[in-house]
């Protein structure tokens, strides 16, 4: 079970609500009176997170309210005995919590504060999203610009493909021409044979002639019947 905290603008009324406590039976109670930790306001209340007293997420604001001289009353009540453990603690002079627990923009981890989680740091960020001199380069300690053409290789000691020339036409990429004004670069760089070369006029396919002067000469082959014969039907 979580305690039960409320907040008092004086130590007297933080007594009284402790008193009303004990009377009607909680005996799981915790006071930090600003008399008492005065000056260890910061030890006190993690000692009572540490035990239990107190829950992770009220550090901050009851470090700061002790500071401020209000005190801090938490009661763990037993099952089904909560509601009325709050009601005793809201009678008398009982500080808004809500208003206490009001987190700004400078708080570093305002959604681990609220849950009682703790960050893996203590310590309190030194650049901020809002300012205008943040960015993710300098945070992981990398300049924005650099003079190098290559600084990732520089940093691995990786040799880059090319260097940049200043003068003068690209014309070569790992060493063959881009450009090639033969026909078949490639045929003539291993030394084999084109599968044709170009002829002036090619008049005959695989033994075929490519034209016929007949009208139907796959008929006429087989010799099958055509429509019409052309050759007795022109004039």
């Amino acid at each position: 079970m979580t305690p039960n905290v409320r907040f008092y603008p004086t130590e007297q009324a933080a007594l009284d609500a402790d008193a009303r406590l004990a009377a009607s039976g909680f005996t799981d109670r915790a006071v930090l009176l600003p008399s008492n930790v005065g000056g260890t306001e910061e030890k006190a209340v993690r000692e009572a997170i540490r035990e239990g007293k107190l829950p992770q997420r009220f550090e901050k604001i009851s470090i700061q309210s002790l500071k401020d001289g209000r005190a801090v009353v938490a009661v763990e009540a037993p099952f089904g005995l909560s509601e009325t453990a709050v009601d005793i603690m809201d009678t008398g002079e009982c500080v808004d919590t809500d208003r206490l627990l009001r987190y700004h923009i400078s708080d570093p981890s305002p959604f681990s504060d609220a849950l009682g989680i703790p960050t893996l740091s203590s310590s309190k960020a030194t650049n901020s999203l809002t300012s205008s001199n943040w960015s993710l380069s300098s945070s992981l300690g990398f300049g924005l610009l650099s003079n190098n053409p290559a600084p990732l290789s520089s940093i691995i000691s990786w040799r880059t493909l090319s260097k940049p020339k200043s003068k003068g036409e690209w014309k070569r990429s790992f060493g063959f021409p881009l450009l090639s004004r033969k026909a078949a670069p490639f045929s003539s760089m291993f030394g084999m044979g084109t599968l044709s070369k170009p002829s002036a006029k090619k008049n005959t396919s695989f033994g075929f002639p490519m034209l016929s002067r007949t009208g139907a000469p796959l008929s006429r082959m087989f010799g099958l019947k055509v429509l019409s014969d052309t050759d007795n039907d022109r004039p």
